[in-house]
């Protein structure tokens, strides 16, 4: 599997790998352009936010590889495919935002260690003495949120939780890289400003992790993902079919699979029967785009209970 190659993956995604890599690039300028400010500046929380921008950049490569195996069709190991995958990357860049929330966690610690032990005081000239340095960030804030903003669009338009789940992380990126203004501002003022600020970020960067672990979870839960009574109605739109009974769904957004059985009249034959479920399918995945696997089955009469 060569990701750096494309071309042999269906045309939604090659879309999400030409995002994912176009995301990269910009990600990696702007890593760069943050640990470049942070060293220079000794503050933490500038610091953190290029980790967490590098950490952006490496998400964006495990989404490539992601999508080409989510791609594969299926075999025999995975008869419903490997759609799946998408998810298990998202859920992945969950788990990064989590490591960074953790870092963070320590750096504020040893800085509130060594204040306690006398080895920190207040520092310096406010940053603004330094304007390139505050305007280097300012930048940065610019393009991750256009970055996000682009992503996100194209996450939906794709259907793609992978993308949607990369640009929410770029998003909690700019609101980390917006207290690191504030930082280089105010952080002068007083040692622990730039801590505080720091754990701000923290408490953001779980909220960002959850909602990316929140929104893929039911792909590997099996909540329903059609309404049962949206389901009902198309299907009884249907001429022949006089109920419907065992209705269930679950997968990705992009790839749900739905089983359900409907009730025909007895004196029809098999091919006539057989239409009528073609007929259902049809409507139901003009209903539901995200549709891609049907199993209906017919009956004369709805078992008890149903």
């Amino acid at each position: 599997m060569n990701i750096f190659r494309s071309s042999h993956l269906p045309a939604r995604d090659r879309a999400v790998v030409r995002v994912m890599w176009i995301v990269f690039f910009l990600n990696a300028a702007v890593a760069l352009a943050k640990l470049l400010v942070g060293l220079a500046s000794g503050r933490l929380t500038v610091l953190a936010d290029a980790f967490h921008s590098f950490i952006d950049g490496a998400n964006n490569v495990i989404g490539v590889v992601a999508i080409a195996a989510a791609a594969a069709p299926p075999d025999k190991e995975h008869p419903y495919g490997h759609r799946k995958f998408e998810n298990i990357a998202a859920m992945m860049i969950g788990g990064a935002i989590c490591l960074v929330a953790w870092q963070m966690f320590h750096l504020v610690t040893e800085r509130l260690h060594a204040f306690l032990n006398g080895t920190v005081t207040t520092s310096g000239e406010l940053i603004t003495k330094d304007p390139i340095m505050l305007a280097v960030l300012i930048i940065t804030l610019g393009v991750n949120l256009a970055v996000a903003a682009w992503e996100h669009k194209q996450g939906t338009q794709l259907q793609s939780p992978l993308l949607r789940a990369d640009a929410g992380h770029t998003y909690s990126d700019s609101f980390v890289t917006l207290l690191s203004i504030s930082s280089l501002i105010f952080g002068a003022a007083s040692w622990w400003v730039d801590p505080l600020l720091s754990l701000a970020v923290l408490v953001f960067l779980l909220r960002a992790a959850w909602a990316v672990i929140a929104e893929n979870l039911p792909a590997f839960t099996d909540r329903a993902r059609l309404d049962p009574d949206e389901v009902d109605r198309v299907a009884n739109g249907v001429e022949g079919v006089l109920a419907t009974f065992g209705i269930r769904s679950h997968g990705m957004e992009n790839d749900i699979h739905l089983d359900l059985s409907i009730v025909v009249p007895r004196n029809l034959s098999a091919i006539e029967a057989e239409d009528i479920e073609d007929e259902v399918r049809t409507r139901l995945q003009d209903a539901f785009p995200g549709l891609t696997l049907v199993a209906i089955h017919h009956s004369s009469k709805r078992p008890q209970g149903e």
